[in-house]
């Protein structure tokens, strides 16, 4: 039962190498089809590729990270928002259930309240001969 790990790690690590020939052998055949293409023997391929790639997607990354730090600013922004609302929810509590009433109270002081009476209204009277005048209901 022991050998069983062995031969799978061996099998794995066998794998890995060739996998590892294969790229490292990939890499030459591109650098010598572009030093035959280019007489050029001296042109790193890997740092060309990797310029090329970086160049593609250069655009999509600075979009995406603009999107992101907008999304950022909008979800604080939220944030803020929600804090302020449960501050005013919480500051306008005393006055939906009514103690805030109970902390006032009325006092008089000195000489208190005094009557003073009304002069007598004159009461306006329509002459009695003036005919009472009715306007046409509205149609």
């Amino acid at each position: 039962m022991s050998t069983i790990p062995s031969a799978s790690n061996t099998a794995a690590a066998t794998a890995a190498q060739v996998a590892a020939a294969a790229a490292a052998a990939q890499a030459a055949a591109a650098q010598s089809i572009i030093s035959g293409s280019t007489g050029n023997s001296s042109l790193n391929v890997s740092s060309l590729v990797t310029s090329l790639v970086n160049a593609k997607v250069a655009g999509q990354t600075a979009t995406l990270s603009a999107q992101q730090t907008n999304d950022n600013t909008q979800l604080s922004a939220i944030g803020a928002l929600q804090a302020a609302l449960s501050a005013l929810q919480a500051g306008i509590a005393p006055l939906s259930n009514g103690s805030a009433l109970g902390q006032f109270t009325a006092t008089a002081s000195g000489t208190g309240l005094r009557s003073r009476k009304l002069p007598a209204r004159k009461h306006c009277r329509r002459p009695r001969s003036a005919p009472i005048r009715r306007s046409a209901p509205a149609r």
